[in-house]
């Protein structure tokens, strides 16, 4: 057997599943290439006039005469720069080019020629201004002067890149030299600034509590601006009362932010306020008040909830800012109201300390009063610890600081202390007094004042990469505080990264200058210190480019592989493999300029990068041979056939460490494909031997041809009976029995098991049949084919008793069974046998009553039936006929007639006394010939058990769930099967209709364990059970429950799927769990359109989701086929043309021995049908007959009287 891993790679059940992985991808470092300059214009401008002055005779345009900061130089083209804003005047857009005489002399410039170079352009040359060509132009020494004036287009809009433009200016100096100098002029038009647009007045408005965005006309020169998109509003303090902002933001040709103010008002209509119904009061009130507001909802918050009046409750006096809300949603300005109440004194809630300098500190003191409230707090501190301290004390101490209530924010008072002396105790000593001039008790509290942060601890060290600048962190955090840093630009000025945790700053730019700065943020005993700096620059981002397509041959070193420039092999003398991960090669690092950070392979130790260079390696190709020759033969064994392995050459003499593997078709099969493994059955084949690509080496293969032949010589095995009587040929037998020889074991399949000996117990027919049966060697297993003729027969012969028109066709156990005649009768039996033949017939009459076959073998005077002359019954009194029928094959019937009397006295003549009764049977019913007879149906309760029960005895079939013997409903229940099974003879099949039930009991099963006794159970949906007795491996047998759900669907659908792909297939679930303990063999129908083809079983491994193969069974003509089963689970049947292992479980001959026995089967179902039709048929036979009697009884007894 297989698991179903193996069975998987059958190319009949199974398509092997690959998954095939594609390489890795070799991922390249993006290069990226800078070719930037930064030229700041004015540092040009300075190297040009130094280079100027040095020169005699030249001359330089000074910034102030040329803000554009255009000059005349020699050599390249001076780029000259304008930026302007949108709107820009005709004057804004001049640009002179003007020069400056550094020396002591006059300077001449003659002929002065300012020609643009790039036509159509937004550039022209004004003509008429000093420096037109043809005019001679002097500079004084220090003075300055135009040479050219170059005016930019009017009106033109903003966009991102410069309008540009080339200028050539030529002249000569004073000593006739012509000299020629190119201009880039590069103008770029910036939006205008929004501020100097007008913008119209906001009318006031009313205040709502939400947010009020007003709108607004913006013009410019008398044309309106579009929001949206020449300008976007937001606003800010547009929530409150008072004065609202709104943010006007400049977009698309415009610029800047500015603001417009616009008021925020009350609501300024008066509204009545009452007070419980009446006018304010000033006076102390001792009720709730109830405040409400004429057509409007009052709160006393101005975010809070607005309700139709507000209701004081608590004691205390009550400074109210209500605030009115009218009907539109607008908000009164808040009315503020004094309610009285008073009960107790104030408290001091909380003393808080913050804010702690080195000169000051900030006490915080909150209380509370329910009566006339806090109208002041007193705080007293001092670095001396007062002793004894009141509330008293410290109002009246001329150095108590105080702060009236309405200085006080939501009941907290907050002090102000300055001069303090730093690492000095202060003590603090608080109280607070209410409007009716009650003190509270004393709160009192300490704090330090902090110290300044020494210099000497501030150190700063950093270093970078390309876009990494790391500070080295401050290290005494403990002491002074968190550490925070900051990142600032070459300037200085502008703020890259603000103050932050960390000491590193990433994400920066290649090749930049920065300013680093770091603080420490303060502790509870120190100050904030002072920041430090220093000045880091960034390197440059470092670019390699990494060797490819590099490629060699097996066989060859590095060092013939070459390597662009700058590159080498760490080991040039190392051989290339095929399976090579890459060869290490470097690159030297110029660490100091560029960051090699992102460069894979990158040692900064070494100062090298190191990298894996994949190099190809064509492989070489290995030779295989055959040592044994092309052609070879070995002997049939069951297994896939042993062929020894071809020799594997390679070359430089190394030793092939690989595996072969084989596959094979069938030589006749010259297109077909080749199938996985060794071929296993008898045949010519073209076997293939195989090596796969591995390591250095590419695949290679060999084919040769191979001749499986059976094993040829072995002896014949030994035929006999059930009995162990040996078998001549042409004998007939119940049980064909085949051993093997000595040195073989025995089986009627070769891929089946083997045993000493095999045993057929299908019928033949009356002609025989050839059995095919295989020997395999014990020691070479080897397997031999041979065929042997058998006869068998396995059924019972018929027969029947007739007496005086009477007949018995089966044993009669019931008294009831009685003929009563007057005059001696001929004794007829007949008998019958359609396969081996009726050998014997033997009879004997006798007065004694058997109830089993034991005592009706012991009787004797046992006699040769002979139909030419028959015996009489003679004897008065009671007379008893047995018979026993065998045919050639041994199997025999037994038969009984019932209780027949005979009478000779004259009282019985013509009378009907003494008629007696009896249950009607199977038989023929007869009736006597004479009048006065009285003829009872004789019964029969079966006679044989090799062929089920023939007896006919009217016995009501037992009810649903009763099992019994078939054919014998009289036998039911399992106390009587069980006794009827001790009873049972070696040899014997009891055959059980299961009748709706399916568990046998443990003891039933017991009592055939060990035994040649077979019992077979017919189960519902044409399901049967054989077991024999000689299986059973264990002692103690359980009660099993042999149900098979035929419609299971316990197996995964997509397991099913993998394993038997389009092909039809079942599923059965044994209700049974576990082991048997002997084994069962399950006859089930199919389909008759199967029929010749295969059924492959395969049970269900649930604990690894497996399906293994167990075995394969051909499907008879009828649609059966039988399985063996050791154990119940649930399983799949696979259906195909050939069994799993690709032969035939069963030759042609073995087919016939098994169907006939199937044929027996459904024969004896009929038997069962036409048994219960003769039963209906004799009790209506019966009912009339007793009827008949009756009546002429009736009559006698009136002719009497008569």
């Amino acid at each position: 057997m297989r698991n179903r891993e193996e069975y998987g790679k059958d190319r009949k059940y199974k398509k092997y599943r690959k998954d095939r992985r594609k390489p890795a991808v070799w991922h390249m470092a993006a290069a990226v290439l800078f070719a930037a300059a930064l030229i700041l214009p004015a540092a040009l401008a300075e190297t040009a006039r130094a280079a100027e002055l040095e020169r005699p005779g030249s001359a330089v345009q000074s910034d102030s005469a040329a803000p554009a900061g255009s000059v005349i130089q020699t050599g390249t083209a001076v780029p000259v720069t304008k930026n302007l804003s949108y709107g820009y005047s005709a004057a804004e857009a001049e640009i002179p080019i003007s020069i400056t005489n550094h020396t002591e002399t006059v300077m001449e410039i003659n002929n002065i020629s300012c020609i643009l170079t790039d036509e159509n352009s937004c550039f022209s040359v004004l003509s008429g201004q000093t420096g037109k060509e043809g005019q001679t132009l002097t500079v004084a020494p220090g003075s300055q002067a135009n040479l050219c004036l170059v005016r930019f287009l009017t009106g033109m809009p903003v966009r991102t890149e410069p309008y540009s433009a080339g200028l050539q200016i030529t002249y000569t100096d004073g000593k006739n030299s012509s000299q020629t100098q190119s201009y880039t002029l590069s103008v770029t038009v910036g939006q205008k600034s929004i501020e100097s647009c007008r913008i119209e007045n906001i009318e006031k408005q009313y205040y709502t509590g939400e947010e009020i965005q007003p709108s607004v006309l913006i013009s410019n020169n008398g044309q309106a601006l579009t929001a949206g998109q020449d300008y976007t509003a937001g606003y800010v303090s547009n929530t409150d009362v008072g004065m609202g902002r709104m943010i006007i933001t400049g977009k698309g040709n415009y610029k800047g932010k500015t603001e417009k103010s616009f008021e925020i008002v009350w609501y300024d209509k008066p509204v009545d306020v009452r007070f419980n119904g009446e006018t304010p009061s000033e006076a102390w009130y001792e009720e709730d008040v109830r405040i409400t507001a004429k057509g409007c909802t009052v709160s006393d918050s101005l975010a809070g909830a607005y309700e139709e009046s507000y209701l004081i409750t608590a004691e205390g006096e009550h400074s109210l800012s209500l605030y009115c809300k009218t009907q539109e949603g607008y908000l009164t300005d808040a009315q503020r109201f004094a309610v009285k109440i008073d009960k107790n004194a104030p408290a001091v809630t909380k003393m808080q300390i913050s804010g702690i300098t080195n000169q000051t500190a900030s006490v915080s003191v909150t209380a509370e009063d329910t009566g006339s409230g806090v109208s002041w707090y007193y705080l007293y501190w001092s670095p001396e610890k007062l002793e004894t301290v009141n509330a008293d004390t410290i109002k009246n101490s001329s150095g108590t600081m105080k702060i009236s209530a309405s200085e006080a924010a939501a009941g907290t008072a907050v002090f102000s202390l300055q001069g303090l002396s730093e690492g000095t105790v202060y003590y603090l000593y608080a109280a607070v007094e209410d409007s009716s001039g009650k003190l509270s008790e004393t709160e009192t509290g300490s704090f330090t004042a902090k110290k300044t942060v020494p210099e000497e601890v501030l150190v700063l060290n950093a270093s970078a990469s390309a876009d990494t600048i790391t500070v080295k962190a401050l290290a005494d955090t403990e002491v002074y505080g968190s550490a925070a840093y900051c990142l600032l630009d070459a300037s200085g000025r502008n703020v890259v990264r603000d103050w932050q945790e960390s000491n590193e700053f990433t994400g920066l730019t290649e090749g930049t200058g920065y300013y680093v700065h770091a603080k420490y943020t303060g502790s509870d005993a120190y100050m904030e210190s002072k920041a430090v700096s220093a000045q880091v620059t960034t390197k440059y981002w470092a670019f390699v480019k990494v060797p490819e397509g590099l490629s060699a041959r097996y066989g060859q070193t590095l060092k013939e592989v070459k390597l662009p420039e700058g590159w080498s092999w760490a080991d040039s003398s190392a051989p290339v493999t095929v399976a090579n991960s890459g060869y290490e090669a470097r690159f030297p690092a110029d660490a100091a300029q560029y960051d090699y950070s992102r460069i894979e392979g990158y040692d900064a130790d070494a100062g090298y990068v190191a990298r894996l260079l994949p190099v190809k390696v064509e492989p070489a190709a290995p030779v295989l041979t055959w040592k044994a020759g092309n052609t070879q033969t070995v002997v049939y064994n069951g297994k896939a056939a042993a062929v020894a392995a071809p020799e594997v050459a390679l070359i430089n003499n190394e030793v092939f460490q690989g595996s072969v593997s084989w596959s094979w078709r069938k030589a006749s099969d010259s297109s077909g494909n080749f199938a996985a493994g060794l071929p296993s059955e008898p045949g010519t084949y073209v076997v293939r031997a195989s090596v796969e690509a591995a390591g250095n080496y590419s695949a290679a293969s060999a084919d040769m041809t191979l001749m499986i032949d059976w094993l040829q010589g072995a002896p014949d095995a030994v035929l006999s009976d059930q009995n162990g009587k040996t078998l001549s040929a042409g004998a007939w037998c119940g049980e064909a029995v085949l051993t093997a020889p000595e040195g073989y074991e025995i089986s009627f399949s070769p891929s089946g098991q083997y045993s000493g000996s095999v045993r057929s117990t299908g019928e033949t027919g009356k002609d025989g049949a050839a059995a095919t049966y295989y020997l395999r060697q014990k020691a070479g297993g080897g397997i031999a084919r041979k065929t042997v003729n058998v006869y068998i027969d396995r059924t019972a012969p018929g027969g029947s008793i007739s007496v005086g028109g009477a007949a018995w066709s089966g044993m009669v156990p019931e008294d009831k069974s009685e003929l009563r005649i007057s005059e001696q009768k001929e004794v007829t039996i007949s008998a019958e046998d359609g396969q081996s033949g009726v050998k014997t017939v033997e009879y004997t009459i006798s007065d004694k009553k058997c109830k089993s076959r034991d005592e009706i073998q012991k009787l004797g005077g046992w006699l040769i039936y002979n139909p030419d002359a028959k015996p009489d019954i003679k004897q008065n009194g009671a007379n008893y006929v047995y018979v026993r029928i065998t045919d050639h094959a041994g199997n025999m019937t037994w038969l009984s007639a019932g209780k027949i009397l005979y009478e000779t006295s004259s009282k019985n003549t013509g009378s009907s006394a003494g008629t007696s009764s009896g249950s009607s049977g199977s038989g023929s019913s007869g009736t006597a010939g004479q009048s006065g007879q009285t003829t009872v149906s004789g019964t029969g309760s079966g006679g044989s058990k090799n062929s089920g029960t023939k007896g006919n005895t009217a016995v009501k079939t037992p009810e649903k769930g009763t099992p019994y013997i078939h054919g014998r409903e009289s036998i039911s229940g399992w106390d009587a099967i069980r006794k009827e099974l001790e009873d049972a003879k070696p040899g014997d099949t009891v055959i059980l209709t299961m009748n709706g039930t399916s568990t046998v009991p443990g003891n039933v099963l017991s009592v055939i364990k060990g035994r040649d006794i077979r019992l077979v159970l017919n189960m519902e949906e044409e399901i049967v059970w054989t077991i024999d007795g000689r299986s059973f491996t264990t002692g103690e047998i359980d009660d099993i429950d042999f149900a098979v759900d035929r419609e299971a669907e316990a197996i995964p659908a997509d397991l099913i799927q993998e394993l038997a792909g389009e092909r039809d297939t079942r599923q059965l679930s044994l209700a049974y769990d576990g082991e048997f303990g002997f084994t069962a063999v399950l006859t089930i129908h199919l389909d008759e359109k199967d029929a010749g083809r295969y059924a492959n079983l395969f049970s269900f491994q649930e604990q690894s989701g497996e399906l293994k193969y167990l075995d394969s069974a051909e499907i008879g003509e009828s649609g059966e086929t039988e399985f063996s089963f050791t154990h119940a689970s649930d399983y799949a049947i696979v259906l195909d043309e050939e069994p799993f292992d690709g032969t035939a479980q069963e030759t042609e001959e073995e087919e016939e021995l098994i169907l006939p026995e199937r044929e027996e089967e459904k024969g004896k179902e009929k038997d069962v049908r036409t048994t219960v039709l003769t039963l209906v048929i004799c009790v209506i036979a019966l009912a009339a007959g007793i009827g008949i009697c009756v009546w002429l009884v009736r009559k006698y007894k009136k002719e009497e009287t008569e």
